[in-house]
């Protein structure tokens, strides 16, 4: 059952399910011609794509430095107005193989391994809503961030949630309490319905 639930909610997991398949796409590729040239320089690919999804997230930290308080404050609008960096700001090319970023640059998992790791480093309060800006930014679920949000200590989750009703599914599976339980087994993980926790805050 703990594996089943692992699989299901790890964000270590699903992580490193994307790494490891562009991982296996890259060995392929990096035969041809186009990265022979430089696969001697690079080094390991899933050291480089990690770094790389890092960078990410941790920008995404310099766009919305406050995005817990910022729900509970601004409305949709103030909070596009309350931008510290624009994502124009941040420079793709710091990659070690350019023809590596044009690889996956329009591809929609590696943003979302970017959204995982950003709720991931966040945690449940600043981690879900940043990532759901970032979800809304990117044009991904916007499920994937509300679902780790679910911290029976919040205050403001009512509110959080309320903010995207009209977009989220209360149908859906959640981890209550993620970011209190041993993120390497997740053994005991207690996990509810979206919309039986939004009745118990009501």
């Amino acid at each position: 059952m703990e594996n089943n639930l692992y699989k299901k909610f790890s964000l270590d997991y699903k992580i490193s399910e994307i790494v490891e398949s562009y991982e296996k796409e890259y060995n392929v590729l990096s035969e041809t011609f186009l990265f022979v040239k430089e696969k001697k320089e690079f080094g390991d690919f899933s050291v480089q794509l990690n770094e790389y999804l890092s960078n990410k997230a941790f920008f995404a930290r310099l766009v919305w430095p406050y995005p817990y308080w910022n729900f509970k404050f601004y409305n949709k609008k103030k909070l596009e107005d309350s931008l510290y960096y624009l994502w124009g700001d941040f420079v793709e090319a710091n990659l070690r193989i350019k023809n590596l970023f044009e690889f996956f640059k329009d591809k929609k998992d590696v943003n979302n391994a970017v959204l995982y790791k950003i709720i991931k480093d966040g945690g449940a309060r600043e981690g879900s809503r940043r990532g759901a800006l970032y979800a809304e930014k990117f044009n991904l679920d916007i499920n994937i961030p509300v679902q780790y949000s679910v911290d029976s200590d919040d205050f403001l989750l009512k509110n959080f949630l309320t903010f995207y009703s009209d977009k989220i599914d209360f149908e859906m599976e959640c981890p209550v309490n993620y970011f209190k339980n041993d993120s390497k087994t997740l053994e005991g993980l207690e996990v509810k319905k979206l919309k039986n926790i939004f009745e118990e805050l009501a």
